[in-house]
């Protein structure tokens, strides 16, 4: 029983600390490259501005002036 939680431990470590980041910066480039096609080959947005909390903090930003 000790070797089956010992293993879910570091499968579950492993896929927080290698995939799940990973996955991110992928879908990052997805948005960045669907704003470029969308908007006819503009310069796309920076990694940050497409971060989801990247835009929230600033529409609090502007909410908040």
């Amino acid at each position: 029983m000790a070797i089956s939680v010992a293993f879910g431990v570091l499968f579950g470590t492993i896929i927080l600390l290698l995939y799940f980041p990973s996955l991110i910066m992928y879908f990052n480039d997805i948005r960045r490259a669907r704003w470029w096609l969308w908007n006819g080959g503009e310069l796309p947005p920076t990694k940050m501005e497409v971060e989801p909390f990247t835009k929230l903090r600033n529409r609090r930003n502007e909410i908040s002036e």
